[in-house]
């Protein structure tokens, strides 16, 4: 169980889990790296998003050209 004080860090930022990691003893490993894969699950989601969302930006444009005045 993480006390109080480091929950709030460790939820809002990487680094500051992996801080408190440091300082966690034996557990701090696993700690580490649940909020390693926390990040890089979110990282994927978000890049996936991007990705979509450039796509549909690429083909509205490739087929919708702007009109010539």
């Amino acid at each position: 169980m993480i006390p109080e004080p480091a929950r709030a860090a460790v939820q809002d930022s990487l680094a500051a889990a992996i801080q408190v990691a440091e300082h966690a003893g034996p557990q701090g490993e696993q700690l580490a790296e649940l909020a390693q894969n926390a990040f890089l699950d979110g990282l994927q989601q978000a890049s996936w998003a991007v990705a979509a969302i450039l796509l549909v930006g690429a083909l509205i444009s490739a087929f919708w050209p702007p009109r010539r005045s």
